[in-house]
C-alpha cells in the first residue's frame, strides 16, 4: 500500500439495491477534500440510486467489518470485470474492495467465523481507489500525519527544492526533482514536414518514484509550468539513486533534447527496405489499404492495394464548376500517369526515401518512410 493515502475526516455513502448482499444495500464511498467539497461527484449521482437518500459519516476509526463475498471476475470479452471483494460496514451496507486491498488486510489482523475482522478501520484513498485501511498498520499512522499536512495546505516554492530530492505531491505521489528545464514540441501537420517549438518558459521536470521506476529503463516524467499548490513535503532531499540513470533517460527524450532538423537525412530506400515496410503495415493495419509513402520529389503518396492491385494518389487537378474542386489523380507523378499494377512499380515510380532525424545532442531519433507520424 502507499504510505501516504488521504483519510477524509467526513465521508459520504450513497447506495444501491442490491439483493445478492447481506444488507441489501451496496455502498459507493466518497471523501470530502479539505475545501469542504466531496470527490468524484459526477460518478457519485450517476452510481447512486436516487430512490437511496445518500448518508454522511464521520471517518472515525470503526470495528464490525465482516467479508462477505467475492464478485466480478468473470471473462466476458469486452465486459470483463475486475474481481473485487465485498465487505459489511456495521453502519448498515457493503462496500467493494480489491484484492490487493484483503490480502494487505490479512496481513494486519484477521477473520474470524462469526465475528468478522479483526481491530478497526478507515476508509482511506490511494488516488481514487477506496483502501479499507486497518489502523493498526504503519501506512494508517503516516497517511494520518500526510492527510494532516495536506489540510494544512503549506506548500513548497521552486526555490525550496533540491535537484535529485524526492518530495511529495498533493495527490499523494512521490517526485524527484530534475530541475528547471525547457520544454520541446514535435509537431507535424497531416501535410508538412516536421516543425519543432520551445516553451516560452522552462518547466519544473520531475520523475514519479514508484515500484515501477525505471523499469525497463523507461521514467514517467512530470512537466509543470509552476508549482502552484502541488508540492507539500519532502520526502529526502539527497540526491536519490535513480537521478543519474533518470537524467541519461532523459537526453533520449525529444521534450528535453530537440529534434535538430538540421541533421536531417534523407536516402532513397532500397527494394528490400520498401518489402519490408509493406510486411509491417499488413502486420500493423492487415492491408495496404493507407500506407503513406514520401516520394523522391518530396511529395507525400498514398499507396493502396485491392484484389492484389497496387495503385497511389497524392496529386490532384482542379475541377471547375459551381464550386471548384481538387480531383484526385490516381497513379500519376509528377504529373504523369503510369500503368501501376504491383509493389515493385510503385517502387519505381515513385522512388520512395526514408528520412532520418537526430537530435541536438547527435542521437539518432527515428527513422520514419515519410516524415508524418
Amino acid at each position: 500500500m502507499n504510505t501516504t493515502m488521504f483519510i477524509a475526516e467526513t465521508i459520504k455513502v450513497g447506495f444501491q439495491e442490491r439483493y445478492d448482499t447481506y444488507s441489501e444495500r451496496l455502498g459507493y464511498v466518497v471523501p470530502m477534500d479539505n475545501n469542504g467539497k466531496f470527490r468524484k461527484e459526477k460518478s457519485f449521482e450517476k452510481w447512486c440510486s436516487p430512490k437511496l437518500k445518500p448518508q454522511q459519516f464521520q471517518n472515525t476509526p470503526t470495528s464490525g467489518f465482516v467479508l462477505n463475498q467475492r464478485v466480478g471476475g468473470e471473462n466476458r470479452g469486452w465486459k470483463h470485470r475486475k474481481t473485487y471483494v465485498r465487505v459489511y460496514d456495521p453502519r448498515g451496507f457493503e462496500v467493494e474492495i480489491s484484492v490487493d486491498n484483503l490480502l494487505y488486510i490479512l496481513e494486519h489482523t484477521s477473520s474470524i467465523v462469526g465475528k468478522g475482522l479483526e481491530g478497526e478501520f478507515v476508509y482511506a484513498w490511494e488516488g481514487t481507489e477506496l483502501i479499507l485501511l486497518p489502523t493498526n498498520a504503519v501506512d494508517y499512522k503516516e497517511s494520518l500525519a500526510y492527510t494532516e499536512k495536506e489540510r494544512k495546505q503549506e506548500y513548497l516554492t521552486g526555490k525550496q527544492l533540491v535537484v535529485g530530492g524526492v518530495y511529495l505531491s498533493k495527490d499523494n505521489v512521490q517526485l524527484i526533482y530534475l530541475g528547471k528545464h525547457y520544454e520541446y514540441t514535435l509537431y507535424s501537420a497531416y501535410s508538412t514536414s516536421y516543425k519543432v517549438f520551445k516553451s516560452s518558459t522552462k518547466r519544473f521536470y520531475f520523475a514519479v518514484l514508484n515500484r515501477d521506476t525505471g523499469k525497463d529503463g523507461v521514467f514517467k516524467i512530470e512537466k509543470f509550468p509552476s508549482l502552484n499548490k502541488k508540492i507539500i513535503d519532502v520526502i529526502d532531499e539527497k540526491q536519490h539513486v535513480q537521478y543519474g540513470n533518470i537524467m541519461d533517460y532523459l537526453e533520449t527524450q525529444s521534450y528535453y533534447v530537440p529534434v535538430d532538423l538540421s541533421k536531417t537525412i534523407v536516402e532513397p530506400i532500397s527494394w528490400d527496405g520498401f518489402k519490408a515496410y509493406i510486411k509491417e503495415v499488413r502486420r500493423n493495419h492487415r492491408s495496404v489499404s493507407y500506407m503513406t509513402v514520401y516520394a523522391k520529389n518530396g511529395k507525400r503518396y498514398l499507396v493502396s492495394c485491392k484484389d492484389g492491385v497496387y495503385y497511389f494518389s497524392g496529386e490532384t487537378e482542379e475541377v471547375k464548376g459551381y464550386y471548384n474542386q481538387a480531383k484526385d489523380l490516381l497513379n500519376t507523378y509528377n504529373g504523369k500517369e503510369y500503368d501501376i499494377y504491383t509493389a515493385e512499380d510503385v517502387y519505381k515510380v515513385l522512388k520512395p526515401v526514408i528520412t532520418h532525424y537526430y537530435q541536438e545532442n547527435g542521437r539518432h531519433f527515428e527513422s520514419v518512410f515519410h516524415p508524418f507520424k
